[in-house]
């Protein structure tokens, strides 16, 4: 098996809805291991300072803490920081004042979708970012509803630019769910670039990533997956172009 990268996840504890505990996020970062990541790119919540988010210094607070454990525990796994940025009016001054994390330090940005926002909104934010010079990836594009029956506007996006990322959850949402039918239609045509686990804790919602990649595997084939999760994941931390 290839060396897997998680590059959206919230294991960072005290900071979102993610980990709750410092042993929580050392729980998830054994997990991590356990399921052969040897990156993780932590991604807090950001909205925008009037959400009451966290500070940057005590995200780096935390990420401190992941990394002395990593130092002791796994000297191999790299770590990195990011946000998943919620998308606003305002987020490219955001960026650009560097109030929150781009993916590694890159130009690459994790950005989410509020659920009120419909195809449109969510295809001219893309664009949006991508004109200021930024490189959205999408956040777990098969949870937008909107998007449902509408894959030419994702296809869209990927040509104009943008990452592609989808939940490793998302693969097991049920056999017959809209959500598992969405996920395996956009593999097929070769429309997602990225696969991370969206973590938020050890017991639900965890990040283990080796059953969603070897699932990829025996489907689409092992170029594909190692694809998915090893090498666009590398590039974007190493701020290279896809």
């Amino acid at each position: 098996m290839f060396e897997i990268t998680d590059l959206h996840n919230h294991s960072l504890f005290d900071l979102d809805d993610g980990a709750d505990s410092y042993e929580t996020m050392c729980r998830m970062i054994d997990l991590s291991y356990e399921s052969g990541v040897r990156h993780i790119c932590f991604t807090p919540h950001y909205f925008n300072e009037d959400n009451g988010d966290c500070s940057i210094e005590q995200i780096e607070n935390r990420f401190a803490k992941a990394r002395e454990y990593c130092e002791k525990q796994y000297p191999d796994m790299g770590l990195s920081l990011g946000s998943e940025m919620i998308y606003h009016y305002d987020c490219i001054d955001s960026i650009k004042q560097k109030k929150l994390f781009t993916l590694a330090g890159s130009r690459y940005v994790l950005t989410d979708f509020l659920a009120t926002f419909d195809a449109k909104s969510i295809a001219s934010g893309v664009e949006r970012i991508l004109n200021s010079g930024y490189v959205p990836v999408v956040a777990h594009v098969e949870r937008y509803f909107c998007l449902y029956g509408k894959i030419d506007i994702i296809q869209r996006m990927s040509e104009a630019g943008a990452v592609i990322q989808m939940n490793a959850g998302s693969l097991f949402h049920g056999f017959f769910s809209k959500r598992r039918r969405l996920c395996m239609k956009l593999l097929s045509e070769g429309l997602v670039d990225v696969i991370a686990s969206d973590a938020h804790g050890d017991t639900v919602r965890t990040p283990e990533l080796k059953k969603a990649a070897e699932l990829v595997m025996s489907k689409f084939g092992r170029d594909y997956a190692e694809y998915l999760f090893s090498t666009v994941p590398q590039k974007i931390i190493s701020n290279q172009r896809l």
